[in-house]
Parts: structure tokens; sequence; C-alpha cells
């Protein structure tokens, strides 16, 4: 009689044999244990103590014999905190199976002695009914045995605080899922899974064509794959069943190609994290992408958090379109990029003429990225940005580029970039009560539509200075404008009507109205000058862009310090005076008990002028 007789005839009631006992009428345990200190254990039928059942906990030799003997319908394998050998093996059409960890800290399972698998499994529940995978740990760090996790399940299962940790070296992926079955369902939830061993030929977790019921991963943490975080675009495929995944909470670091890559018909992202802050694993140029879009339509991202450091690796953007997606929904989602060059959003144009285009609302795209553009759309008819801000502080960044595509949409948003706002080829954008940045201040767009055109509200370079009198040690400069390539404003004398020398100069703010510019060196005598805007921070004669003229003239000293300073009995300023004023006023000193300022020396000298 097999160990498993001996549980079905302790079920019945029979007593008396070594080990093995009951529990109530219908269900039956090894061990003296009672079923409720198990959890789960009043759920199946059969409760089989793993230990208790002859499984070595110190990881000293295979527990397979507890799978193959007693796995069945409506059974529970429960395991106790551990060490667990297990070889390969598969369980196939078995319903309603328990595999539990029963502690604080999950069951442990590693490999026996043996070869990688590359992608066959080590551990396969194949067409499992109601499976429940709970507190267990796949642990294939320190062995070269291994292969990937096949989860081909059938009913309504449950995978919960699940980790696989480590591979082999020529595994393919780590954890194959699928739901067979259209009504079945299987909740994924803070399954934990890392490439510790940076593997560059490996794929997280990896939805089959065959998907066909309803999936949902809850809080996972998946990081550092070198093909794709969780790949679950293919049930999306002309071959696929299109059976519906959502991805909620969780955190996926550092995965090439797609953090998170979906293509089913209304597949969810939800309160997602998505991080790319260094380089990943893989062959040749990195593409780590944040959330990929792919085959189908419909899709949403809802609430999520995408962020690119400035050491992340190369990437086609934070969400991408693929040419295979038809057109998804983008709601209150954050993207930063802070790697130069990256977009937030990349939209390449669709393969076969879409029906649903890409909607973004309530979404920010910003960063500190330089160069590069915060979001390209390019051959998606009927795209809409509304109540989004579109930021770019780095150097050279544009904001939105539109490629071919007609009847474009920005509503009720705010875009600031360092360089170009909206940029239209071949296709048209209408932009409605709408704020756009520029180099002069915010400009409001109530409606306007672009036509194969470049939004460029900042005014060409421009500069206006008017007559004026002053003490010599300033100028004032009506209004000016740096525009797109201006870098500073430089205060000229002048010879023969020609730039002479800098006087003084600013590079900031962009723009302004009556603005004061300091000169270095002060003006003695009344005479032109010229205001220039200049296309570097140095101002020089060969890098004007504008100027404007205007004459100035000296103050008047008052009489009081006309007669302060006339010190000689005679009348008027005489140039002794002059020379004592400029001696004094060098050296710290005073006239007339009082210290002389350099306003006290230009009146001076006005006053002797005249």
């Amino acid at each position: 009689m097999k160990r498993r007789d001996l549980l079905i005839a302790a079920a019945a009631g029979t007593t008396g044999i070594a080990g093995i006992g009951t529990s109530g009428s219908s269900q039956a345990t090894t061990g003296t244990q009672v079923d409720d200190q198990l959890p789960h254990a009043d759920e199946f039928g059969t409760v089989v103590d793993a230990v208790e059942a002859g499984a070595n906990p110190a990881g000293e030799e295979p527990v397979n014999f507890l799978f193959e003997e007693y796995a069945d319908d409506e059974t529970l394998l429960a395991f106790e905190p551990g060490t667990y050998e297990i070889d390969y093996f598969s369980l196939s059409d078995i319903e309603h199976l328990g595999v539990v960890g029963t502690g604080s800290d999950p069951a442990q399972f590693v490999p026996a002695a043996g070869q990688c698998r590359g992608g066959h499994p080590w551990v396969a529940f194949q067409g499992v009914r109601d499976l429940l995978l709970e507190n267990v740990t796949f642990d294939f760090r320190e062995a070269s045995a291994g292969g990937p996790l096949h989860l081909f399940l059938e009913g309504d299962s449950t995978v919960r605080n699940v980790a696989y940790l480590g591979s082999c070296s020529n595994q393919i992926g780590v954890i194959k899922i699928e739901v067979r079955d259209a009504n079945g369902t299987a909740r994924v939830e803070n399954l934990v899974t890392r490439n510790v061993d940076d593997n560059n030929s490996l794929t997280g977790i990896y939805v089959t064509e065959n998907h066909a019921g309803e999936l949902t991963f809850v809080d996972c943490q998946v990081e550092n794959y070198s093909d794709n975080g969780l790949y679950a675009s293919s049930p999306g495929g002309s071959d696929g069943q299109d059976g519906a995944v959502n991805v909620i909470g969780g955190t996926y670091r550092n995965n090439n190609v797609a953090g998170v890559r979906l293509g089913t018909t209304g597949a969810r992202a939800e309160d997602v994290t998505v991080v790319v802050d260094s380089k990943t694993p893989g062959w040749g140029t990195l593409n780590a992408r944040g959330i990929r879009l792919r085959n189908r339509s419909d899709q949403v991202i809802d609430n999520c958090e995408i962020t690119f450091g400035t050491d992340a690796a190369e990437s086609f953007g934070g969400i991408v379109f693929h040419r295979a997606n038809g057109g998804a929904r983008v709601n209150e989602t954050t993207v930063t990029v802070n790697r130069g060059a990256v977009p937030a959003v990349r939209a390449f144009p669709a393969a076969t003429p879409a029906e649903s285009a890409p909607v973004f609302e309530n979404c920010t795209f910003t960063g500190e990225a330089a160069d590069g553009v915060t979001a390209r759309i390019e051959g998606r008819d009927g795209t809409v940005f509304r109540d989004c801000t579109i930021e770019g502080t780095g150097d050279d960044r544009r904001g939105i580029d539109v490629l071919d595509s007609e009847n474009c949409r920005i509503v009720d948003s705010r875009i600031d970039v360092s360089t170009v706002p909206v940029t239209v080829e071949n296709g048209t954008v209408t932009i409605e009560n709408t704020t756009v940045a520029t180099g002069s201040g915010d400009r409001y767009i109530e409606q306007r539509t672009l036509e194969n055109e470049t939004l460029d509200l900042n005014p060409e370079a421009g500069v206006g200075i008017a007559d004026q009198t002053t003490d010599g040690t300033s100028v004032t400069v009506s209004n000016y404008a740096f525009g797109p390539t201006g870098r500073s404003l430089g205060i000229w004398s002048t010879s023969d009507g020609d730039l002479d020398t800098l006087l003084g100069s600013v590079t900031s703010p962009n723009s302004g109205t009556d603005t004061s510019v300091e000169l270095d060196q002060t003006v003695a005598t009344s005479r032109p000058v010229v205001a220039a805007i200049h296309s570097e921070t140095t101002p020089t004669t060969a890098n004007v862009l504008a100027q404007d003229s205007a004459s100035l003239a000296l103050q008047q000293g008052s009489d009081e310090t006309v007669a302060r300073f006339d010190t000689n009995g005679q009348s008027g300023i005489q140039i002794g005076e002059v020379m004592d004023a400029i001696t004094e006023y060098n050296s710290g000193g005073t006239i007339g008990g009082e210290p002389v300022e350099i306003q006290d020396v230009m009146a001076v000298i006005s006053e002797f002028n005249s």
C-alpha cells in the first residue's frame, strides 16, 4: 500500500497507523498537527504535511516523491520553513492543488544536481485547475542546473508571495504563465523575480499566446531582465487568444526591451512604477522602454510612475506605441526623463489604420534631459493631449513633434521646454486653451491650428533704447528680447558710428522692459551709445543679432554739489577741482566733510564740461 493509500484510509477513519491520523470525517492529514494550524487547511479535502510525509527540510535529498505520490485533486501540500531539493518534475490534470509554505519564512526549493534545461521547465503545472501556490521561493542562484517555472492554469488560481531567484546559463525565461480557459482567472500577488546573474538572454515573466482568461499581477517586483520584465503582449498577437491582463502596483526596474509590455485588448497598467536608472543586461544596443504597447488596442495606463535616471540605458521612450498597436489611453501618469535624448512618449506609425488613437489625459511629462523631444507622435491621426504638462528643462529639449498625423489636439495643457514647443510635419494640430512658456513670459493660446509648421512664440532678437540722462554708472534699456538664439545684451560706446568699447552687459533674463544695465566702465561725458543683442554670452562686434542707438546726457550737478567742490573761490568748477574730486574718490577721502562718491565725481565732471 502506498502512502497516498494510507492517507485515504485515514480519511475514512482508520487509526493506529504510526504518524497518520484524522481530522474530521472527510479530511486527512499526515502527522499529528491540527489542520486549522496550517494555512488554507480548511480549503482542501486532504492536507499533507511535507516533513511528516518524509520530505527532508535540510535540502539533502530530492522531495519529488512528495509531488509524485501526494499531488492530487483537493490536496494541500504544506511545507514548513526549510530548504527542499527538487529535481525537475511536471504535474498535470489536477483540480484544486495547493503548494504552500506554512511559516513566517518561505519554504525554499533548490535544484538537485543536473544540467540547465534551457527553455524546458524545471517545475511545471500543466493544466492544473484552481492552483494555490503561496509562500515559496525557487532559488537557483547557487546551482548550474535549473529551468523555468511553468504555470499553465485553468479555473481560478492564486500565486502569492512567491520568489524566483537566479537562472542557469542558457535558460530562456524564468516564469511562463497562462490561463487557458476563457472564463478562468489567476491572481499573481507579490511575486518577486530578479536576474541576479546578469544573464543576457532572459525574460522575467512571459504570458504565452495561449492565455485566454484573465491574469492579474499585483504588487510584483521584476528586475534586471534582458528581454522584458513582464512580457504580456503575445496573447494579443495574430495567433493569440487575447486574454485579459491587468498589472496593479509593483515595481519593474532596469529591464531591457520593456519593464512592462502589454498587447491584449483592454489590458491595464495601474499604479505601476517603472524605473530605469542604470544599464540593463542584454546584447548589443540596449532599448529599455518603460511601458511598451504592442498588438491590439484600447489598453489603459493609469496613475503610473515611469522614471529614467541620468545613467539609464538607451531607450525609445517611457511609453512606447509599437506599429502593431492600435491606440490606448494614458491617464494621471508621470514620466520623468533625466537621460539625454530619451523621449517620455514615442508613438510609431500604426501599421494598419487604427480604430482608436493615443489619448493622454492629466499626465505630466518632465525631466532634465538634454536634447531630443519630450513626445514624438508619428502616423497617429487623432492623438490628444488633454490637461497635460509637457516640460523639459534641459538644453535643446523640444516639446511635441507630430509627423504624418492629422486632426491631433493639445487641449487645456501647458508646455514649457527650452526650445521649440510644437513642430508639425505633414499633419495638423489644433492647440486650445493652452499656455506655452516663452523667453518673454507665458503665452496663452485660445485656439490655433498648426499645419506643417513650427510653433515658436519666442520673438526674434530685438532691442530698443531711448535718449536719456544718466549719472554715468548705468544705462536703461527700454525693451529687449534674446529670441531663440540670443544669449546676452551689451552696451557699447561708438567711434565713427561703429561699435567701439563694451561698457557693460547682462546674460539674463531672456527679455525685459526698462532694464537697468550697470556699466563696467563709467561714462564721463555725454555721448552716443548702442544697445545690442548678441548670440554668445560674451558680447563681441562679430556676434551682434540686433542693435539700437541712443544719446546719453550726463546729469548736471546740483548747486549744493557744485558749491561743495568749488574750493578755489573762482566762479564754476575748474580742472584742478575735478582732479581733486577724482583723487579723493580713489583714496576714499572727503571733501567738505563728506566722502566723495562716484556720482559726485560725475557731477563735477559734467559741470566742468558745461
